[in-house]
């Protein structure tokens, strides 16, 4: 997503199923710099929400990038089926990301669920697999 008006990031809890394996929370600022602002191995049993010690300017035009990681082998010993071919769905024995995050919002910003536009991977087609997955089978294909 992409930031329409300045703010401030108090709060990040990432989200994932069994077959988590890490997430990173990356900035995209208006001039190029990627900034990495959180990046942890994930445990399904120990879902935590961080407060960050400071609010973290967030300048308008900056994109917020949520990527994920998955261990569907047998070696994730949260791993209910690793022969099981895994799609996004809401159940423990499906898999997803998302990250729940916190904002200062400046109260004269007349519509705060304008505060954000998507952009990058979110604005490509759906399918059973996601964006992410949809569009490397459509490279791989042309």
């Amino acid at each position: 997503m992409t930031a329409t008006a300045d703010t401030q990031l108090v709060y990040v809890q990432p989200h994932m199923h069994l077959r988590g394996k890490d997430y990173e929370v990356r900035l995209i600022h208006p001039d190029g710099k990627i900034e990495t602002i959180f990046k942890a191995k994930w445990d399904f049993n120990w879902q935590l929400g961080f407060d960050l010690a400071k609010p973290l300017p967030i300048p308008k035009g900056t994109r917020i990038v949520g990527i994920a990681h998955y261990d569907n082998s047998a070696n994730n010993k949260y791993n209910p089926d690793p022969s099981k071919l895994i799609v996004w769905g809401e159940q423990n024995w499906d898999e997803m990301q998302n990250c729940f995050m916190g904002f200062l919002i400046d109260p004269n910003l007349k519509n705060p669920r304008s505060l954000f536009q998507r952009s990058g991977p979110s604005l490509l087609p759906r399918g059973t697999s996601g964006p992410t997955l949809d569009t490397l089978t459509l490279n791989i294909t042309k």
